[in-house]
């Protein structure tokens, strides 16, 4: 549900906390920089001590508690327990524990190359266009998407290739094949357009988003929310369809519309016939793709919306209560 993850620590002891931090070495304080030493993680989450005293604890919640990898399914209950174990180690109030920066977002296991799903995906909100990611290190592979907007980003990618990359045989070994990674990054300063209005900077709030709130289970309701209200203005382009079934003006039709450049169509209308022949056209073409929609084979679509509903109730049903989490917290 939750993997990399910012926060911006204040009000600690700096005393207190060299004395629990589990480190082979010191804990100490470089006057050049102001960062704590290098050495200072806890797992694989980065300590830093920033000029203005401010603490920043970041990376992987999902790696955090699984062990270095995020693969596998992680559950709104895991993340619970991430931030319960973060608090016992450190001994910091958890409502000193400002998100600056989240990551949400579930991995799924699909029958089929990931890639099959991901290059249907083709716009969000109908006017967002999807663009190639940048291939990993040493690899000219293309294996995901992402539209980047000034809220926030989200991105469709082959999870199994990228785990794999540049590990051991025996690293490899581990990954399950064809898993597809859906998630959505956000920051303090964006999210308040998908609905997390208390989800704001420390100082423009007296009310931030910290992690004491990520032990609340409706947290992890709206998580899943945002998920789906996104995932649901994602708009799709079968690339499995049967042309047999289309007359030749339906199949040239259907193709120009799924293309990039009936936008720029659209714009030219916009711009040079009038806002009536825009409307006009954007009508005509709805009534169309309509019509043409019983014709299209979806099968790749179809698979990756069931998966995602199934994926999305079992992370509904798998969450602390508020009971279980006072009593992980007491012991």
């Amino acid at each position: 549900m939750i993997d990399r993850i910012t926060f911006q620590i204040k009000d600690y002891d700096l005393e207190e906390l060299k004395k629990r931090l589990p480190l082979d070495k010191p804990m100490s304080v470089s006057p050049e920089t102001g960062e704590i030493n290098k050495g200072t993680h806890l797992r694989n989450l980065s300590l830093t001590l920033a000029s203005s005293g401010d603490l920043w604890l970041k990376n992987s919640l999902h790696k955090f508690k699984q062990g270095g990898y995020n693969y596998n399914p992680f559950t709104p209950k895991e993340a619970q327990k991430a931030i319960i174990e973060i608090y016992k180690t450190l001994k910091i109030p958890l409502a000193n524990f400002i998100v600056t920066n989240i990551e949400i977002g579930v991995n799924m296991r699909m029958p089929e190359d990931p890639m099959n799903y991901i290059n249907t995906i083709r716009y969000y909100e109908d006017t967002y266009r999807f663009i190639p990611m940048k291939p990993l290190y040493k690899t000219s592979k293309i294996k995901g998407i992402s539209c980047s907007l000034s809220e926030y980003e989200i991105k469709f990618y082959d999870k199994t290739f990228h785990s794999k990359h540049r590990k051991s045989k025996v690293e490899r070994d581990k990954v399950r094949d064809n898993i597809l990674r859906y998630e959505i990054g956000l920051s303090s300063k964006q999210s308040s357009m998908l609905g997390f209005k208390n989800f704001k900077p420390y100082r423009a709030t007296k009310y931030p988003l910290t992690a004491e709130h990520l032990l609340n289970p409706r947290f992890y309701s709206r998580f899943i929310r945002v998920l789906r209200n996104t995932f649901y203005k994602i708009s799709f382009h079968d690339i499995e369809t049967d042309y047999t079934k289309f007359s030749p003006e339906e199949a040239k039709r259907y193709i120009f519309a799924m293309s990039e450049d009936y936008q720029y169509y659209l714009d030219y209308l916009k711009k040079y016939q009038g806002e009536k022949e825009f409307r006009k056209e954007m009508r005509a073409n709805d009534i169309f793709l309509k019509k043409i929609e019983p014709l299209k084979n979806s099968k790749y679509e179809k698979e990756l919306k069931e998966i995602f509903e199934k994926t999305m109730s079992e992370m509904m049903g798998a969450k602390l209560s508020s009971s279980e989490i006072e009593k992980l917290l007491l012991f």
